[in-house]
């Protein structure tokens, strides 16, 4: 559960606002173990708190690329929120 473990502390350091590391668990987590909900997290830190969207865009079109078609509803949630948020750019 080593996963749990990296995205746990990733949102700690999220709660303490310490953004840029909580991105850098994320990266982590995603570089070891290839889930893309590790994609969305770090692109959810740099759209909600960096206010960096080309960031976020990079890696939300990343999640898209990696789980087209999501695998169950939380995805589901996941890749709704991101076709809105890149909908603006069509």
């Amino acid at each position: 559960m080593a996963t749990t473990y990296l995205r746990a502390k990733g949102s700690n350091a999220e709660a303490v606002k310490n953004y840029k590391a909580a991105i850098a668990l994320y990266d982590t987590s995603y570089y070891i173990f290839r889930d893309p909900l590790d994609l969305f997290l770090s692109g959810r830190e740099y759209d909600l708190h960096l206010k960096n969207c080309a960031r976020a865009t990079s890696y939300y079109r990343k999640f898209l690329t990696v789980r087209p078609e999501p695998l169950n509803p939380d995805e589901t949630r996941i890749t709704r929120y991101i076709k809105e948020f890149l909908a603006p750019e069509k």
